[in-house]
């Protein structure tokens, strides 16, 4: 349910993406658009009210259960609110470090933060940096055990590295890809429930 809603808000977004501006024949598609996503929305057991207005979209959203969901998404922004909390995806320019983000675990220094989840258990970031895997990997290890953190798994083929750290009831996990350039860096801290 929840994944039909961010793909309405996307495919909603995408649709504003056309042209931007104050024509009626402009406030005639967004009024359409809410309305073919309501109906959509409602054909899965979903009552919903979407509101497209000056390029951002605000979904409220009440499934078969009872349960809400509010899905706003602006520019690269999204944020998702429901009963099990709030979500929140950044990406492109607007990526910043959440302030909440652990102190003992390592942010790759030169790394441009391209994406960032922000999830009731934890964080998702997503980096690239021009520095090798290996140099990236050798960083984590010297630097997450310095932290205090216990490595406890790692996977590495061809061009990927998989690894994987666990303190106290906190897991992190560090995907490195040099399938491509710049160095793709996916890491994932959650606090196990």
């Amino acid at each position: 349910m929840l994944r039909k809603l961010l793909l309405s808000g996307l495919l909603a977004g995408c649709v504003l993406q056309v042209g931007c501006g104050k024509k009626m024949s402009e406030t005639i598609s967004e009024k359409l658009t809410e309305k073919i996503l309501e109906k959509g929305l409602s054909q899965d057991g979903a009552d919903a009210d979407i509101d497209i207005k000056d390029g951002k979209i605000n979904i409220v959203s009440t499934d078969q259960d009872g349960n809400k969901s509010n899905i706003r998404v602006s520019g690269d922004d999204v944020t998702i609110e429901g009963k099990d909390g709030q979500t929140s995806f950044v990406s492109g320019k607007n990526a910043k470090l959440p302030d909440a983000f652990p102190k003992d675990v390592l942010v790759y220094a030169g790394a441009t933060l391209t994406g960032v989840w922000t999830l009731p258990e934890g964080f998702n970031l997503t980096m690239e940096s021009k520095d090798a895997a290996d140099v990236i990997s050798e960083k984590y290890k010297a630097e997450m055990k310095s932290q205090g953190w216990e490595e406890t798994g790692m996977f590495k083929a061809d061009k990927q590295t998989m690894l994987v750290y666990k303190k106290d009831s906190r897991t992190a996990n560090l995907m490195i890809n040099a399938d491509q350039e710049p160095t793709a860096i996916t890491l994932t801290v959650v606090k196990e429930q």
